[in-house]
């Protein structure tokens, strides 16, 4: 989880980056609260449809919940947390958001604050109109926390640095233990099972298993067979942060003369441009650092997607690797490099790591292997 040292210090960041002096900072949407206060809402749990609000400002923190999350609310920094009456098997069910939205508007009467700042595109329209309803002026700062983003503190590297690694250990069993005649489900599956073996947290596993001739996708029942190439994109969800990693192996089998050749050009490009990373480099020299490394060898058309993108508390995050990239990249980024080539007649194939950039360069933060191989094989 995120320490304390760094939720106070992004809350004193993102007051100083307001462009106008406000009363209050309200924070709604789930990402936000982990960010800021250490109060992570796990998506897929029976919390999914609660309401938690996190309003702060120089003196104060507050936390507003209800009762069913009192005991999660407390691993949150904040001060004060005014828990709501909500369900406790106790009591007839009432709408959950409501009874935190009423416990806010008498603590707005009490307090009076001529203006407040929010993000105002993940807003829940009940507490918009709780504010607007007294007069209290609503600012914007959608633009400052998509900025702040982008860097990341030491709180958040740490998880994404842990989430990576055993990301990587479980990528290097799995690719290994695939077999053909196992579905890409099976597959999946195992990616689940083997990571939270590891990691020892609760996960949501997110990614693309591909067998047959897509670029990316959920995994199907479809069997995968002696000789395909199977695309494992694997990006563990843990605690609102992951990793992001790819490989391509060829199921039980030795690759082809020709797949074994684009495989080689793949790592050689990966290689290649990941020695270009520093601090504020252009998210185009990246794409284009791929394309002209593929182009040499006379194989950039089958180079049709992303050169990868950020990743963090939100997924994908910027800046995007894309043909038209208009953003640098600073020192405290946490970024993909994900090269894939994508030939109908040799196979489509895909490898990713991760990496921070740092004030010299770059640290990879992951470390599987990216053979076609498996190493039976």
């Amino acid at each position: 989880m995120l320490s304390r040292e760094g939720c106070l210090q992004r809350q004193n960041d993102l007051i100083r980056f307001l462009p106008e002096k406000c009363d209050l900072i309200l924070i709604t949407d789930p990402p936000y609260l982990l960010y800021f206060n250490n109060l992570w809402i796990e998506q897929n749990s029976t919390n999914q449809n609660s309401l938690n609000l996190f309003v702060f400002n120089e003196n104060e923190r507050i936390v507003f919940t209800d009762d069913s999350l009192f005991e999660s609310a407390s691993t949150s920094y904040a001060e004060t947390i005014i828990s709501s009456r909500w369900y406790g098997k106790k009591y007839p069910v009432f709408n959950r958001k409501e009874v935190v939205v009423r416990e806010f508007s008498l603590w707005l009467d009490k307090f009076r604050p001529k203006k407040i700042a929010a993000e105002l595109v993940s807003l829940p329209g009940i507490i918009q109109k709780a504010v607007e309803d007294r007069g209290i002026l609503l600012t914007d700062i959608s633009r400052e926390l998509n900025q702040m983003r982008v860097r990341k503190y030491p709180d958040e590297i740490a998880e994404i640095r842990r989430i990576a690694g055993n990301a990587s250990r479980t990528m290097d069993i799995v690719a290994d233990s695939a077999k053909a005649g196992m579905s890409e489900w099976e597959i999946f599956g195992s990616l689940y099972k083997e990571f939270i073996s590891i990691h020892k947290e609760q996960t949501s596993p997110v990614g693309d298993l591909v067998s047959d001739y897509r670029v990316s996708g959920f995994p199907r029942q479809r069997a995968v067979q002696t000789g395909d190439l199977l695309i494992i994109d694997f990006s563990p969800y843990v605690n609102g942060y992951r990793a992001d990693i790819a490989r391509t192996i060829c199921v039980n089998s030795l690759p082809t003369n020709s797949q074994q050749e684009y495989s080689d050009i793949l790592q050689e490009s990966l290689r290649h441009t990941e020695k270009l990373l520093c601090p504020d480099i252009p998210g185009k020299v990246i794409y284009d650092s791929f394309l002209l490394f593929f182009r040499k060898n006379k194989i950039d058309k089958y180079y049709i997607s992303h050169a990868g993108h950020g990743i963090g508390l939100k997924h994908p995050e910027r800046p995007f690797f894309v043909l038209n990239c208009d953003e640098t990249v600073p020192q405290g980024a946490v970024i993909t490099l994900e090269p894939g080539l994508y030939n109908n007649d040799i196979g489509y194939m895909r490898i990713e790591d991760n990496y921070l950039i740092t004030e010299t360069g770059f640290e990879k933060l992951s470390f599987h292997r990216k053979t076609l191989k498996q190493t039976s094989y």
